[in-house]
């Protein structure tokens, strides 16, 4: 009877994120080990007699008593190891679980969280590997949101009614009273309600009142302003007005006393030259 072999053919797995993919195609044959060309055909071969250089990345698992070579091949060593470690582990309990950590436990890890993070080269090193969200888990997240927040205003709601129906309830066996009690005739809701009503009618006209006296009292203070500016502008140019005049009168008063001046030395230079016709 021939043994029965599986080979693991592929063993891809991914490291960087946070999810990894893994694809593995085993194939049984009876007879003569199959040795894998390069080139993707098969050949027969004795008993598990396979090539060194074939070999040499994978792991062989060999089953004694099924007769069984199992061949699968890992990226890297770390998950071998993690698997190895995780065979170890299992059906053992936690040394932690059940336990809480204390009050100065939880301190100190906060404090040790924080102090890296103050690093600029840890924070360098975590802003050039950023864990994108992709959008499968944006909708994930999105639609549990969602799902807690209607449960959460569902309840408020809820709550609401309650304490509006609990309210009532107080108010008609208040209003009834008890068997030996006579029912009062009263409305107190109603007035409340009324008072409240016309408190609001009252707000809103004083803000109205407010708001039309603000108005007028905005209109007053621009005409007031406008007045003073033309106030103001009327005294600059009688201002302006008078130095007008001011300049006009001493140049009429130098041309004056230019003239006469000038007529006083005519008459002088005249009476030089000629004093016969003055005697």
């Amino acid at each position: 009877m021939s043994p029965s072999i599986g080979l693991g053919l592929a063993h891809v797995s991914s490291s960087k994120g946070p999810f990894s993919c893994k694809t593995v195609q085993t194939g049984t044959f009876q007879g003569e080990t199959p040795y894998i060309e390069p080139d993707g055909s098969c050949k027969e071969q004795g008993m598990f007699d396979f090539p060194m250089e074939q070999v040499s990345s994978k792991e062989i698992r060999v089953d004694s008593n099924a007769n069984s070579v199992e061949i699968s091949e890992f990226d890297n060593d770390d998950e071998i190891q993690r698997r190895k470690i995780g065979l170890a582990n299992k059906g053992k309990v936690p040394w932690n679980k059940g336990r809480k950590h204390s009050e100065e436990t939880r301190e100190r890890i906060k404090r040790r969280t924080k102090e890296p993070l103050k690093d600029p080269k840890v924070r360098k090193k975590m802003s050039e590997c950023p864990r994108s969200l992709s959008n499968r888990t944006k909708s994930r997240i999105r639609s549990s949101l969602t799902k807690l927040w209607g449960k959460w205003l569902q309840w408020k709601r809820s709550r609401e009614k309650f304490l509006q129906a609990w309210a009532e309830c107080i108010a008609n066996a208040a209003k009834i009273g008890g068997i030996e009690q006579e029912e009062l005739d009263w409305d107190s809701y109603d007035k409340i309600k009324r008072e409240m009503a016309l408190e609001q009618l009252q707000q809103a006209a004083e803000k109205a009142k407010a708001k039309e006296m603000a108005c007028i009292r905005a209109e007053r203070a621009l005409q007031a302003k406008v007045e003073k500016e033309r106030e103001e502008n009327a005294k600059h140019r009688a201002e302006l007005n008078k130095k007008k005049e001011k300049i006009e009168g001493r140049k009429e008063q130098l041309v004056v006393s230019h003239k006469l001046k000038l007529r006083e030395k005519l008459i002088k230079r005249f009476t030089e030259r000629n004093p016969r016709l003055v005697t």
